[in-house]
């Protein structure tokens, strides 16, 4: 497949699990804080990865300037509000995003959490 095709189809994916993101989670997240609070940059680090939310399609994490940003695979930055230290409102769809620890204390998936309780998992893809 052509880099540009796949492109467009990485694009036609992540568009269609926002919309259906969006859909399902009626456009408002768990939490309607709008005010975040500060995390500390070594609790923001061990979130940074890729997570993948369908086969094939992936949500980066990443810090810019002390924030912590979600990456589609269109390449498009989302701005994540910390609630908690391990929860985020994910305000470009109104989701929020929690970040899950194994038993060994690692960050293993990511959870979109809509209002009513349901749940997308995204499971972490890259080694720590």
């Amino acid at each position: 497949m052509k880099t540009n095709q796949k492109q467009q189809t990485i694009r036609v994916s992540l568009f269609t699990l926002i919309a259906i993101a969006l859909f399902q989670f009626g456009g408002q997240a768990q939490s309607k804080q709008e005010q975040g609070i500060t995390v500390p940059k070594k609790t923001m680090k061990a979130y940074v990865g890729s997570y993948e939310m369908q086969k094939d399609t992936f949500l980066k994490i990443e810090i810019e300037k002390n924030n912590l940003q979600a990456v589609g695979p269109d390449e498009k930055v989302y701005e994540l509000v910390p609630i908690t230290n391990s929860r985020f409102f994910l305000k470009a769809f109104g989701v929020d995003i929690e970040f899950v620890k194994n038993d060994k204390d690692k960050i293993t998936k990511l959870l979109m959490i809509r209002e009513d309780g349901q749940q997308l998992e995204a499971i972490r893809v890259d080694e720590d």
